[in-house]
């Protein structure tokens, strides 16, 4: 079974291979069904770390947007025929990155 320190590291995971290919820019992003897929899938995997981290971190930590993470993993798993491609990559940055930091003090700090 995986820790919240397990889950934080697939979370920082994650978000390092979203950004291997968020960083080529939206024209790539747009442009590649690859790239795309690729950053989607981690989108979900990020929200599947955060959903089962324990109930306690996250109160330690409710500056985090748990709610909004997993929100975004149910809607790409659950509703993926309304997913609108176009902003995600959006999306990906301004929320990963935020979730990044944090990320890095609890690992750093832990």
């Amino acid at each position: 079974m995986r820790d919240d320190q397990r889950r934080l590291l697939d979370i920082a995971e994650a978000i390092e291979r979203i950004e291997k290919y968020a960083s080529k820019g939206r024209e790539a992003f747009e442009g590649d069904e690859l790239i795309q897929s690729w950053i989607v899938h981690h989108l979900q995997m990020t929200g599947e770390a955060a959903r089962a981290i324990s109930s306690e971190l996250k109160d330690e930590h409710s500056e985090m947007p748990w709610q909004q993470i997993v929100g975004m993993r149910n809607i790409l798993v659950h509703r993926y025929f309304e997913v609108d491609t176009r902003p995600g990559l959006v999306c990906c940055r301004r929320r990963h990155t935020r979730t990044e930091a944090s990320g890095r003090v609890n690992l750093e700090g832990a």
